[in-house]
């Protein structure tokens, strides 16, 4: 029990228990494995031509690693990386185990369900774009953490937003993450609002905003065509509402942001729908 509750709290990121991490979730694996069965076992073991956008595995393929992409702020990038098929899939089976009687923790962690061979493979098949993205970043990165946000308007969930505290000891979402890396996918379904705010390297110092900036409609898109739109409308958005220390991004259905885990940043709340996204952190 204590080395459960250990690593739930998140000892087993430091690189030095990488062994001991690796034993705690191969453990909780077979156990929540045993009580849910896998619903979709296509999504455990990395394939491109499954699960990436089909234009960036094209680029990729061909070392065009910057066309497809659509910088946001320093160190800050968006661009669609999964299928809406992948998505779809993959929320189904967070729902398959939400539901299940398997033991949960207090995260949706990835690794805990049976996706780190997955999480492995993307970072493998990406790390040629991280590596054009971040030139400073000494690579190979060989740590990874992932875990699924749910966030339901009206739902008791948007506690976790604010589980932050500021200089001032006043709870707030402004963090930064634990990563060198981190991918931000956003998987769906329709929501409102949940807009983020990115501060850069330094934390800010001013008030934090207390209302959303606009964000527009946030209806999901079934075609990659209309991602890669979303894609762009985001990137503009953003420049409607940035001043000289921030830049604010609409979250939209199939649009990954990419950024430095020392980049601050906040999310808004949710104002309607659910949303889930996918957070990998890697380091």
């Amino acid at each position: 029990q204590y080395f459960c509750t250990q690593m739930e709290a998140g000892d087993g990121l430091s690189a030095d228990n990488s062994s001991m991490r690796s034993m705690y979730y191969a453990r909780r694996t077979a156990l929540v494995q045993q009580a849910c069965p896998p619903l979709h076992s296509h999504l455990y073991h990395f394939s491109p031509d499954l699960h990436l956008h089909s234009r960036l595995r094209q680029e990729l393929n061909q070392s065009e690693l910057s066309s497809f992409v659509t910088t946001l702020g320093p160190y800050l990038y968006a661009l669609p990386i999964f299928t809406p098929v992948f998505a779809t899939a993959l929320i189904e089976e967070i729902e398959h185990y939400l539901t299940s009687s398997a033991p949960k923790s207090s995260e949706i962690v990835l690794e805990e369900l049976g996706f780190s061979s997955f999480i492995e493979g993307l970072y493998e098949h990406m790390e040629p774009l991280f590596k054009h993205l971040f030139p400073n970043i000494s690579f190979p990165l060989r740590g990874h953490y992932g875990f699924i946000i749910k966030h339901v308007f009206g739902g008791d969930d948007d506690f976790d937003l604010w589980r932050y505290i500021d200089e001032e000891g006043q709870p707030t979402s402004t963090h930064v993450d634990d990563s060198v890396i981190t991918l931000n996918i956003c998987l769906g379904i329709e929501f409102e609002g949940s807009s983020l705010r990115f501060y850069g390297e330094q934390r800010p110092k001013r008030p934090l905003a207390t209302t959303a900036p606009t964000t527009g409609d946030k209806k999901e898109e079934e075609h990659e065509e209309q991602q890669e739109r979303k894609a762009t409308g985001a990137a503009e958005q953003q420049h409607q509402h940035t001043d000289t220390a921030c830049v604010d991004v609409a979250q939209a259905p199939g649009i990954t942001l990419v950024h430095t885990g020392t980049n601050w940043h906040e999310v808004f709340p949710i104002t309607a729908g659910q949303r889930y996204n996918l957070i990998l952190w890697f380091r």
